[in-house]
């Protein structure tokens, strides 16, 4: 590889740890935030119970579809 590649490379990779921490410093203030709102932990299982739950004979299912992938 050339210097130059290398270079680009290197700035590349940086910009998308850069990015990733900043990323996840913003989900965890959110994630703070809700939680001093009166939310509690937040559990994926959790989640996904509510999201099959039906009430009314609707759940969120019936528009988003039952895959969560």
């Amino acid at each position: 590889m050339k210097p130059t590649e290398l270079r680009v490379l290197a700035l590349v990779a940086s910009l998308v740890l850069v990015s990733a921490v900043k990323a996840e410093m913003v989900v965890d203030q959110l994630l703070t935030q809700y939680q001093k709102a009166g939310a509690i932990s937040f559990d994926a299982m959790r989640g996904e119970a509510l999201w099959m739950v039906e009430s009314d004979g609707r759940s969120c299912t019936s528009c988003h579809g039952a895959d969560l992938t």
